[in-house]
């Protein structure tokens, strides 16, 4: 088991501007200007959350949150056969094109090629 929703949130902490200079508190010396800037987040998982029950809500709401921030989410299950973690990805993806089910490396690199040239153009800068 895994905390999917932990992980998204630390995400979210690092796209959101709302969350600027909270966990890192010198970080409101030099602000970002992040209204111009596209937001992408990659959720990566094999594992079904910890604590199924909560950890799921709670996924799903900072999944919520995150789009209707204008982060995009792409989300990415990988060698799993468990259905709740494939239907919480599913509802995280921003939409159905963002979704991946793969099985092993070479379907994980096809998946990561396919993001990669839906995001070409874009750049990570600070």
């Amino acid at each position: 088991p895994t905390r999917n929703n932990v992980g998204l949130a630390w995400g979210w902490y690092g796209l959101a501007p709302e969350w600027q200079g909270v966990m890192v508190p010198s970080d409101t010396a030099n602000p970002r200007n992040f209204s111009q800037a596209e937001k992408v987040a990659v959720l990566l998982t094999q594992g079904s959350n910890l604590d199924p029950e909560q950890d799921d809500a709670d996924m799903r709401a900072i999944c919520t949150a995150m789009k209707e921030a204008g982060i995009d989410i792409y989300a990415v299950a990988f060698d799993t056969s468990d259905p709740s973690v494939e239907a919480n990805l599913q509802f995280c993806a921003s939409d159905a094109s963002k979704y991946f089910t793969v099985d092993n490396l070479p379907e994980l690199t096809s998946a990561f090629d396919e993001i990669r040239r839906k995001l070409v153009g874009w750049r990570i800068s600070n």
